[in-house]
């Protein structure tokens, strides 16, 4: 058993594997998702810790992700921005949708997601 992350994350809200195996954790309090390496070597960080934000490279408290057959991934930004943001496996911006509302689209709290096998896209609100 092994431990990694000391000093990387102000708080870890949710982790997942990706088909690879490596680990992404999303930091709800840090505003950034991080990609981890099996041996714990982070490969990759999307958003900019303690910088919220909605902008195509920012989350405002995101809380979940999930995994497309592609490779592709969708995170939830959930408690500021009450949005989904999708990127190739990369790491590259495609889109986001959604907004705080009650209107059809419009989410309250986007908190889990999930992608189907067909790569139909689950949010959790």
């Amino acid at each position: 058993m092994r431990s990694w992350g000391d000093g990387v994350f102000v708080r870890p809200h949710g982790l997942k594997f990706d088909g690879q195996g490596n680990l992404w954790a999303v930091d709800d309090q840090g505003h950034m998702v991080v990609k981890m390496g099996a041996q714990g070597r982070v490969r990759m960080v999307l958003g900019r810790k303690n910088t919220k934000g909605e902008t195509n490279d920012t989350f405002n408290r995101p809380t979940d992700i999930a995994f497309a057959p592609n490779g592709d991934f969708y995170v939830t930004d959930g408690y500021g921005n009450s949005r989904v943001v999708k990127f190739t496996r990369d790491g590259k911006f495609v889109k986001t949708w959604g907004k705080k509302g009650e209107a059809p689209g419009d989410f309250n709290l986007p908190h889990g997601i999930a992608v189907d096998k067909l790569g139909r896209v689950y949010v959790r609100h």
